[in-house]
């Protein structure tokens, strides 16, 4: 379901992450699409808006990402994925590759974090994240022991992602058969949720869930 080599270069990557798009949604990127866009923008938005902007509001339906039109340098960096409450900003350099992106909150004093993946990884990873949001079925626990979560996680892969730093760090991916997961520490206990659009194919959940969980439909 998710495959990412973090030693293939830049052009291997976005082709894995065209290939999820195509398992994920059945939609076909357009590598001859026409966009409006700043010609200093890093080459994987660029790549990203051309080949999906007819669909980047399935894609993206819960944080949004900026609008080629809009994308545009400042002081050295282009924001390039508002969080769904405003509070926080994705950016990255303008690197014409696979340039380091920060997570960055928009209260002052503004503060920014590092994220572990560049460019192509973020994306991904935030597609990953799009696609457990919008899944047709799904369920959420927002507490759970660590045992817990150990006891679930032997029934997914680990999504090859380095940690991410939102909704908390350390943020992990995770994958079955037609189906995604994420995990998050939530103070003392951990949020899991998982989604997808395949009948059945969250079944194997039915032995954790119990009333304590949120949002089933599986």
């Amino acid at each position: 379901m998710i495959v990412f080599n973090h030693d293939n270069n830049c052009k291997e990557q976005l082709e894995d992450i065209s290939q999820f798009i195509y398992k994920w949604y059945d939609f076909k990127g357009d590598e001859h699409g026409n966009i409006n866009i700043d010609e200093n923008i890093p080459m994987p938005l660029m790549w990203f808006h051309k080949c999906y902007k007819n669909v980047l509001h399935k894609l993206f339906a819960f944080n949004k990402l900026v609008q080629s039109n809009r994308l545009s340098v400042k002081n050295g960096f282009v924001t390039f994925l508002i969080e769904c409450q405003g509070v926080y900003i994705w950016k990255t350099e303008i690197e014409p590759e696979n340039s380091k992106v920060f997570m960055c909150e928009t209260k002052q004093p503004i503060k920014c974090q590092l994220e572990e993946e560049r460019l192509c990884g973020c994306l991904y990873q935030m597609l990953v994240f799009e696609a457990i949001m919008s899944s047709k079925y799904h369920c959420l626990s927002t507490w759970l022991s660590k045992q817990q979560l150990d006891n679930i996680m032997k029934k997914w892969n680990t999504a090859p992602f380095y940690p991410s730093h939102w909704p908390a760090y350390q943020t992990q991916f995770y994958f079955a058969d037609n189906s995604l997961a994420i995990s998050f520490p939530n103070e003392n206990g951990f949020t899991f949720q998982c989604g997808s659009n395949v009948h059945n194919a969250l079944k194997f959940m039915n032995e954790f869930v119990d009333k304590n969980w949120e949002d089933i439909y599986i």
